[in-house]
């Protein structure tokens, strides 16, 4: 099923960044200079909050909606911006970065090609950088047919994150609301990790 954000990116245009990624922040104490993915960014939040605290930033979103946004939202702060681009997970040219953020982003990545984007990003990150994101938990309301998602049980989760230490990790299992005010049971992932191998 194609879906259609743009209703969700008026609606979460301006909001705050993911705690997730102030968590990160806070943990690393300094962004300035570093090169941050963005995957599926959305309407820009989270870039905004990086370009903020000094970071280069990339991004990309399978929205050209979003994509559109984000290239109004931050044009004056272009000096900052490496890569802004219209694609999916599957067809983005990862380079190198010193953290990738996936903010209930990779939920979308379609199953069938996760391992291989997975691969990408991984190999993405440079040597003692981070992964930040949220991975859907296999008890989560839209595991199932209506969208196509990736989720994941919690051993499965660790195994993903082989090669990396992981410096927070938090599961949220709980009924609750989507951004559409819709009843919705939650069932997440939080993870915050360095790549050492």
């Amino acid at each position: 099923m194609m879906i259609d954000w743009t209703d969700y990116i008026d609606k979460t245009n301006g909001y705050n960044p993911s705690q997730l990624l102030m968590r990160m922040e806070y943990m690393l104490q300094s962004l300035d200079g570093l090169h941050v993915l963005d995957c599926g960014c959305g309407a820009g939040n989270d870039l905004a909050f990086l370009i903020q605290k000094g970071a280069m930033v990339s991004g990309f979103d399978a929205s050209r909606y979003a994509i559109d946004i984000c290239g109004k939202r931050l044009s004056h702060q272009a000096n900052h911006i490496i890569r802004l681009e219209h694609a999916s997970f599957e067809d983005f040219d990862y380079h190198r970065y010193d953290v990738v953020v996936c903010n209930s982003s990779l939920y979308f990545c379609k199953e069938v090609s996760f391992e291989q984007v997975w691969r990408k990003i991984t190999h993405s990150i440079v040597l003692g950088g981070l992964f930040c994101g949220t991975l859907l938990g296999n008890e989560d309301g839209w595991n199932n047919f209506e969208f196509d998602t990736t989720s994941f049980k919690k051993p499965e989760v660790f195994t993903l994150f082989s090669d990396f230490e992981i410096l927070l990790f938090e599961e949220r299992n709980k009924d609750g609301f989507s951004s559409n005010g819709q009843a919705k049971h939650w069932h997440s992932f939080h993870v915050i990790a360095k790549k050492i191998k």
